[in-house]
């Protein structure tokens, strides 16, 4: 991952560079920024390793209050998964000046995103083995969750690092800061989370969603990886989600020709309309692929 520069945070950040969070963790940088949160490049003080620390912005729109509970959700949900292809956390808590923060493992390398945004560039889609190695890796990671009844709901190349460890490529889910229990009432009917390219029709349409939501996103992350672009696009997010629940994909071999007629199926089944014609699970669904 890219380090956005050392300059030194607001406030609103709770942290600058060189400082000592409840001293444990030493602040060397910046990984990233989001809505609800700052990653920083960090050192655990008392064994040198690196860690990836996320602390929660203040004032933000959603109040307070709510931040805290999803961002607390989220450690909990995190530190639960054990996968080597989880992005595994290993602390969570509040400074003395009572910011939250969650610390895990840093990870090395780039997000599929930058992978495929450089493909592009370089006008080169990936071939089908290099799509389903990452894609195997990803259904291992999404296997786990959900047994423990856990939905990403936000899975998308933005999610995924390719991860580099003593030379060798480890693909990385990470993100589960929206993700929910099945039955959980945390985000309220009616609201939609996610990002639209690859949300499902039933989260497009504010419904419940299962595990077999996170298979039609990484129906769209296959589809992208192997013809460059997503299967819906529109002049708004609006219209992209409108096409998610009522317009059949296209066929993606109407995009890249090259496509075998097995992965082409796999993705068909995979970004099915109705949840019951995808894939039973992510376990199903990597059985169809290796």
């Amino acid at each position: 991952m890219s380090i956005i520069g050392n300059r030194r945070p607001s406030d609103s950040h709770h942290a600058g560079i060189g400082d000592l969070v409840d001293g444990r963790y030493r602040i060397e940088g910046v990984l990233g920024r989001g809505t609800w949160s700052v990653v920083y490049r960090a050192t655990a003080e008392r064994t040198g390793h690196p860690i990836a620390l996320k602390m929660l912005l203040r004032g933000l729109p959603c109040g307070d209050e709510h931040a805290e509970q999803r961002f607390f959700r989220e450690a909990q949900i995190t530190a639960a998964l054990q996968h080597p292809n989880t992005l595994r956390v290993f602390d969570v808590g509040r400074t003395s000046g009572g910011a939250l923060y969650i610390a895990s493992e840093q990870l090395q390398g780039h997000t599929l995103e930058d992978e495929l945004a450089g493909r592009v560039e370089r006008k080169r889609t990936m071939s089908e083995v290099e799509a389903l190695e990452i894609a195997d890796s990803v259904l291992r990671s999404l296997a786990e969750a959900h047994d423990r009844g856990m939905v990403h709901r936000d899975l998308k190349p933005g999610n995924i690092v390719l991860h580099t460890v003593a030379g060798e490529r480890v693909v990385k889910v990470l993100d589960f800061g929206i993700a929910s229990l099945q039955g959980d009432r945390m985000t309220p009917r009616g609201v939609s989370l996610g990002t639209p390219d690859y949300m499902s029709p039933e989260q497009c349409a504010r419904q419940d969603v299962d595990g077999r939501s996170d298979l039609y996103a990484l129906g769209v992350i296959l589809y992208r990886a192997v013809s460059g672009q997503v299967p819906f696009t529109g002049e708004d997010v609006f219209v992209v989600m409108k096409h998610h629940r009522e317009t059949d994909a296209p066929d993606v071999r109407l995009v890249a020709p090259m496509v075998s007629e097995g992965l082409a199926s796999v993705i068909d089944r995979a970004l099915a309309k109705h949840p019951a014609e995808r894939f039973h699970d992510a376990r199903a669904m990597r059985a169809a692929i290796v």
